[in-house]
């Protein structure tokens, strides 16, 4: 008998235990109004639908697929008009082998992730990196987790002015307050003090093991102070003293020009940790070759002024 799927706007009662991955849960899920549930007995994948250019895509990050959920979702998308776009990692097995992914066409992309597994995390760090959080420790900085609302609004208007001055999309404040109502157990957000207020922010998504890195908001007097370098090894030493495996730091910019702000944001990611590839497979090789042109497009002066604005 052939197996049928169900879609579901709300996740069942055993959804979060089934993922791994922040990006799966259904507390993410929840923050994109066209998140569905594709589900098929006890397994399933949670996607997003968005349009892409002409494209309108169904994308998935980092679901946990075997052939059988593949294939019935394939068919779904393929019923419906709906091109897919899957993330899977490559060479970091948190998921299962589907053999039927190989069969859709794919672009390699890479992130950073620091595994909190290891005991040398100090001296896997860029030797340059380390004497910037050296010479941090030595200023009177204060590593705190935000808890409170007046906290969260304070790092958003950071966060916008950072976003403002790099020439960065940023998300809207009602955005926000439904990060914030996530609660604490999956929406974190830590930041650095000095002389009793805040200078950078780091905003994460945690679940069972794993750490996602969102957002960095960062003042000026942060660069000088390298408290953004000290916020990130801080965040990493909460994660190995609170039993986390891995800590994600957000994605590679594979479009960045030479330094422009995601030049500068990709060497920083990378003095942390090593890259990481993963793959974006879909079944339009027009979007696959369309891809890296908008990303290039995006990150040039014009680019970023008609992106911004």
């Amino acid at each position: 008998m052939a197996q049928e799927y169900n879609i579901t706007t709300e996740p069942p009662s055993w959804w979060n235990d089934h993922v791994d991955e922040p990006r799966q849960t259904s507390y993410y899920c929840k923050l994109n109004k066209t998140s569905k549930y594709f589900l098929v007995g006890n397994k399933g994948l949670c996607f997003q639908v968005l349009k892409k250019g002409p494209f309108k895509m169904a994308k998935s990050f980092f679901p946990i697929l075997d052939d059988s959920l593949l294939d019935l979702f394939l068919k779904y998308c393929k019923e419906n008009k709906f091109h897919p776009l899957i993330h899977q990692y490559s060479n970091l097995q948190i998921d299962k082998d589907a053999i039927l992914i190989d069969k859709l066409k794919s672009i390699k992309l890479s992130t950073v992730i620091v595994d909190l597994k290891k005991d040398d995390l100090w001296m896997l760090l860029d030797k340059k990196q380390r004497n910037r959080i050296r010479r941090a420790k030595e200023k009177n900085l204060i590593f705190k987790e935000a808890m409170s609302k007046e906290e969260w609004l304070s790092y958003y208007r950071l966060y916008k002015e950072t976003a403002e001055r790099k020439k960065i999309k940023f998300y809207s404040e009602e955005y926000l307050n439904e990060i914030f109502n996530l609660g604490r157990n999956f929406s974190k957000l830590f930041f650095i003090e000095y002389n009793s207020s805040p200078i950078c922010y780091a905003q994460l998504y945690v679940h069972k093991k794993f750490i996602f890195l969102n957002t960095l908001a960062n003042a000026e007097i942060s660069y000088e102070l390298n408290a953004n370098a000290l916020l990130i090894w801080e965040t990493i030493m909460w994660g190995k003293q609170n039993n986390f495996e891995l800590f994600d730091l957000g994605g590679i910019d594979e479009n960045a020009i030479q330094d422009s702000p995601q030049d500068r944001i990709n060497k920083f990611k990378l003095s942390f940790g090593p890259r990481v590839d993963f793959n974006e497979y879909t079944d339009s090789w027009v979007y696959l070759r369309l891809r890296p042109i908008y990303g290039k497009l995006k990150n040039s002066w014009l680019g970023r002024f008609i992106f911004t604005n």
